[in-house]
């Protein structure tokens, strides 16, 4: 059993939060990404605005998909930091 004081937990509980939300954006973005690309490469789209508006779609979601990606990478990582911290600090 640990204890815990306030300033461990709020650091754990911010870490964590963070962590969980970049991880859902990513799961939401690289859905889109995945559906964009998708229709780019099967369906025949005569438009070039709309072409264009499909490829510049899946650019802008991969994008976003690396950016929480990574950010959720991060966060998760400096969460099970903090908690070897507090863990280790017996």
């Amino acid at each position: 059993m640990y204890s815990l004081t306030d300033p461990e937990l709020n650091s754990l509980q911010e870490s964590g939060l963070s962590a969980t939300v970049d991880l859902s954006l990513f799961a939401l973005s690289i859905g889109i990404f995945v559906s964009l690309v998708v229709t780019v490469s099967t369906v025949d789209i005569n438009n070039p605005k709309i072409y264009a508006a499909y490829v510049g779609g899946s650019i802008f979601t991969g994008l976003l998909s690396l950016w929480f990606g990574v950010r959720a990478f991060i966060g998760v990582k400096s969460a099970r930091r903090k908690l070897g911290e507090i863990k280790g600090s017996d």
